[in-house]
């Protein structure tokens, strides 16, 4: 079942479309991120997740 293609796609998409809202969020708002903290630590442990993510976990038998 995990070698199906319609199980390894939406992954990748909840991942692009949450950083890219996100990156829309702290442009569209008013204030710098350093102001509110609370966006910009979200993204850094999107992208952190995103990249760990991607790591080898497990190693075909």
């Amino acid at each position: 079942m995990l070698d199906k293609k319609w199980v390894k796609v939406p992954p990748h998409l909840v991942d692009t479309l949450s950083l890219t809202r996100g990156v829309y969020l702290m442009i569209s708002m008013p204030f710098y991120p350093t102001q509110r903290s609370c966006l910009a630590i979200k993204l850094i442990a999107l992208v952190i997740y995103i990249k760990l993510g991607r790591s080898p976990r497990y190693q075909a038998c």
